[in-house]
């Protein structure tokens, strides 16, 4: 029972308080999707699934950033959460990619958009293979920012239909103050 005091916001935290799950498999995905629907009484504002942790042991079990090398689990598990969430929004945070020179974001993102009903996406803008080590790449994030409104475009038009919400685009990495997130977010209007 101490475990779910975890999920639980404090009231000062609303709205906007989320919980994020790390797994390699679409049953893992909805069985922590569906118990954070069912017990937290609504503190829950988003559950995220971490596609960009670049742990080794997480890699390792498939999980965090080893979903950036297999997209259809992920699409699976967002889809699986998404399933089972209720009223709660699946969000998605996912890296460049997992090596520096493969990045991977921009034809994941069409995808997310085309086969998901994500409600966010986040992208850090370095690679797994990265890490902290080299500065956040700010221009790719702008391109992947950029793409996504273009797929969301190019979806209304050949669904003939809007997906059920705009999805929000966020970037991160290397925003230390706000002075640094100002610049971002003015740089590109696609970046939310």
């Amino acid at each position: 029972n101490s475990e779910w005091a975890l999920p639980k916001a404090h009231v000062s935290e609303y709205p906007g308080f989320g919980v994020q799950i790390a797994c390699s498999k679409a049953w893992q995905a909805a069985k922590a999707a569906e118990a954070l629907a069912c017990h937290t009484d609504g503190h829950v504002s988003e559950i995220n699934l971490n596609s960009g942790c670049p742990i080794d042991l997480l890699y390792r079990q498939g999980s965090g950033s080893a979903l950036l090398d297999n997209p259809a689990r992920m699409i699976r598990c967002l889809n699986a959460m998404n399933y089972v969430s209720g009223e709660i929004p699946i969000t998605v945070k996912i890296r460049t990619g997992t090596k520096d020179d493969h990045p991977v974001a921009e034809g994941l993102v069409r995808r997310l958009v085309y086969e998901t009903d994500v409600s966010a996406i986040t992208l850090h803008g370095r690679s797994r293979q990265q890490r902290y080590t080299k500065m956040a790449d700010w221009d790719y994030i702008s391109r992947v920012a950029d793409n996504l409104r273009t797929c969301e475009e190019e979806y209304a038009e050949k669904a003939e239909r809007e997906r059920s919400q705009r999805i929000q685009f966020v970037g991160n990495g290397d925003v230390n103050n706000f002075e640094d997130w100002y610049k971002h977010l003015d740089s590109n209007d696609a970046i939310d």
